[in-house]
């Protein structure tokens, strides 16, 4: 028992005690900042993404210039904000995808979309566009859905 109460006197085991605790200290604080804190902020700047892609692919289409390839700028959009776009007509018609996989899992994608959901899910909504959430038990992830109306 004397040798054990020596052990914990050494310069050697209050250090490395120490340094645990720090250590330990750190790694809560870093998961507690990313849990609610970076979580919260990347939605509100994937909000703001969104919303500026709709306001740009809306211009588009109202524009007259045919210089515009609406395709090549889709792509571009889907790339630089490192998401997929799905534009689908008022009768649930898949007209146009930026993931040429997504062909492929488009019955899942559109079991998706027309699940009728509280307004729990309702990330934002304004009189043009509606971001809703879509929780996908089989992958473990969140779907953010964006429906608008081009004008």
């Amino acid at each position: 028992m004397e040798n054990l109460k020596n052990k914990f006197k050494s310069i050697r085991i209050k250090l490395f005690l120490t340094l645990c605790i720090v250590v330990i200290i750190i790694i809560a604080f870093l998961i507690v900042t990313n849990n609610f804190v970076l979580e919260t902020f990347y939605l509100y700047s994937k909000q703001k993404n969104l919303i500026s892609v709709y306001n740009r692919i809306n211009n588009y289409y109202k524009s007259e210039d045919s210089n515009i390839n609406i395709e090549l700028e889709l792509e571009k959009a889907a790339i630089n904000n490192n998401f997929d776009i799905l534009i689908k007509t008022n009768r649930n018609i898949s007209i146009y995808s930026t993931n040429k996989d997504f062909i492929s899992t488009i019955n899942n994608m559109n079991a998706l979309t027309n699940i009728k959901e509280n307004d729990k899910h309702i990330v934002y909504k304004d009189d043009k566009i509606l971001i809703r959430r879509v929780e996908d038990s089989r992958k473990w992830i969140n779907i953010y859905f964006v429906y608008c109306n081009f004008r």
